[in-house]
Formats: structure tokens, sequence, C-alpha cells
């Protein structure tokens, strides 16, 4: 899997963008990050590569930058093809519906018929909650995770510093 995430510096923290790809990951493989190898490009960039359970690499590249449009690429190399999650060679994601006057751009997307108008990340937070309240989950499971991720994140931070990989066992 090769992943690739900058966004604005101005609107999100590294963090945030670790705990999106690391979920997407296990959540991806059904299997959990064993091992990080990671080198830092500044102090809000990083290029990571992932270790599963099963040995799966995962390459990715998550920084935070100046940017007006945030890059979000996903692909998954198989045996019999290839999984993406945008059109073939864009990174940037496009909107459904653009909406140009007074020299001034507006976007919207259709995702939702229920949400529209909403942000991905606004819709993601409303269906997370539906689905809370519709399936009654146990807010521990989300701690015990969240401490999970918190340590792959720490792993991270160590690998890039100390220059080797780094066994979630170590941290």
């Amino acid at each position: 899997m090769r992943i690739k995430n900058i966004e604005d510096k101005n609107t999100n923290i590294i963090k945030n963008l670790f705990i999106k790809e690391i979920d997407l990951i296990e959540w991806t493989f059904e299997k959990k990050i064993v091992g990080v190898f990671a080198s830092k490009g500044n102090e809000e960039y990083y290029n990571v590569i992932f270790d599963t359970e099963n040995n799966i690499k995962i390459n990715s590249e998550i920084g935070l930058t100046n940017t007006s449009k945030d890059i979000s690429l996903h692909e998954v190399i198989t045996q019999k093809g290839i999984i993406l999650d945008t059109p073939v060679d864009t990174q940037i994601k496009h909107s459904s519906i653009y909406v140009y006057n007074n020299n001034k751009e507006t976007e919207f997307n259709d995702v939702d018929f229920e949400l529209y108008g909403l942000s991905y990340k606004e819709i993601g937070q409303v269906r997370f909650i539906f689905n809370y309240f519709l399936n009654g989950l146990n807010i521990n499971d989300f701690i015990k995770k969240q401490n999970r991720y918190n340590k792959i994140i720490d792993a991270i931070k160590k690998s890039s510093i100390k220059n080797k990989k780094i066994f979630l066992s170590e941290v």
C-alpha cells in the first residue's frame, strides 16, 4: 500500500494525520501494525514504512505544509490489480460542485444527500456519532485503540530520531 497525505499546517496537526492513516491501514488489512521505520523531512513531514502482523509493508508520506488544497492518495497493489481512492494520476480531491462568482470559488460535495454541504471531516464525525448511538459502541474500545495509536506515533517519532526500525514492543 502507498499513502500520500499532505494537508495545510494551519488547519490540522500531524497527530491527526497519523491517526487517520494508522486507522485506515489496520482497517484495510485487518492486521495490527507491529513496527515502523520513519524519516523526518522537517518538523511536520514524515516518510514512514509501516509493518503489519503478516509482514505487509505500507509506504507513506504524511505531512503538513502551506497548501491551499489537501493532497490525498491511497493505492493498494495486489496480485490481481490496483485499488485507488482517487482517479488515476490525480492527488487532489475534486469536489462535485464548483460555484464561481465575484472572483471567488466555492466548492461543495455530494457525498451524502442528507449531509449535503458538510465537509468530509464533518460527514465522518456525523456518521461516527450516528453509528455510536445506533450500535451502542463501547467507548473503552476506542480508548484502547487510541492508546495503541499513540504508541505507534511514539514509535514513528523514535524511529525518525534513531534512524532505525522500531517495533511496538520496544515503545
